[in-house]
């Protein structure tokens, strides 16, 4: 699946994916100009008339992606920018996009309301059980390792920052299980050599 992504926006075939080629893809060759300019620390007034959405989709994109590795990326680097979460380098930028996306009255802090409403779909009774210690953590596994620890009803970096890294943890888990349950073509809870081959380019380009 990495591999397949990668290829799509290599467009030249040259094993790198450049901001440009990104761009032009992943927004459409009618603003690749406009992407270009933003990248280098400019606003043209094209980027203006764009969706509030949109603005802050290319520039969550060119943050991430001069945080990944720069201009032009290596399939590990492009990786990294496709999934920040399952690298640790990538930590401050996830951080950062969490803020972004959760502190919806933008005051600079994500309230323990903000995130669990908007990204778990909690109620307000929910929210209340979550702050009390009591909310079932079964229910929304992806809530592992999320506690607001100074029971101040905000989510500080670090918490985020914690929360984020051990569903980093949990998804490496997943896909590993995954990737090998898929090579094991035979069932035998074991990866022969043989499957190993058939198997190297999944292997090659699995995050793991």
């Amino acid at each position: 699946m990495l591999g397949t992504t990668f290829s799509m926006f290599d467009k030249n075939r040259d094993q790198s994916v450049s901001w440009d080629e990104y761009a032009t893809i992943a927004f459409g060759s009618t603003h690749t100009e406009t992407c270009n300019e933003v990248y280098n620390d400019k606003k043209p007034p094209e980027f203006y008339k764009l969706s509030n959405q949109v603005q802050e989709a290319i520039m969550s994109a060119v943050r991430r992606w001069r945080a990944a590795g720069g201009f032009s990326m290596t399939q590990e680097e492009f990786t990294g920018f496709t999934y920040p979460e399952l690298f640790q380098h990538m930590r401050n930028t996830v951080v950062a996009e969490a803020y972004q996306t959760y502190d919806t009255n933008r005051d600079g802090k994500v309230s323990a309301h903000e995130l669990l409403s908007k990204k778990f779909k909690l109620t307000k009774d929910q929210i209340e059980e979550f702050s009390k210690g009591t909310y079932d953590m079964k229910e929304s596994p992806n809530m592992l390792g999320l506690k607001d620890r100074n029971s101040n009803g905000v989510f500080e970096k670090k918490e985020l920052s914690y929360w984020l890294m051990e569903n980093r943890r949990m998804m490496r888990k997943e896909e590993s299980e995954s990737l090998f349950r898929e090579i094991d073509s035979d069932s035998n809870t074991r990866i022969s050599l043989p499957e190993f081959q058939t198997n190297s380019d999944k292997i090659k380009w699995s995050s793991i």
